[in-house]
């Protein structure tokens, strides 16, 4: 995600807070119309020998990952992923989309 796409992804937050140091997670706040708080790795989409994807480290401090594509946000809980994946190294998006219960599309 790019200066950008954080800027958009933003707009739909409530109570922002920042990382006061470098961690994992680049942003927290609560979803608007949803009470929890949350924070979220909006690490960008990276190049690997295998494809396109995100890289999620095992020590991360946030709580659920966001994915973009033109016409939504996908956020995926990052612990349900874990316990999902298991020792697979790579998992596509619509895998995970199929297999996880908490899942959030916000529509651009």
């Amino acid at each position: 995600m790019g200066r950008n796409s954080l800027e958009n992804f933003k707009s739909y937050l409530e109570n922002i807070e920042y990382p006061k140091f470098k961690t994992s997670w680049g942003i927290s706040g609560s979803i608007k119309g949803h009470n929890a708080f949350y924070k979220f790795d909006i690490s960008p989409i990276c190049k690997f020998k295998k494809g396109i994807g995100k890289l999620l480290s095992p020590t991360s401090r946030a709580d659920k990952i966001v994915f973009e594509n033109d016409k939504n946000w996908l956020i995926l809980d990052i612990e349900e992923i874990r316990n999902y994946c298991g020792k697979k190294n790579v998992v596509s998006i619509d895998d995970l989309i199929s297999n996880l219960e908490w899942n959030i599309v916000l529509p651009k």
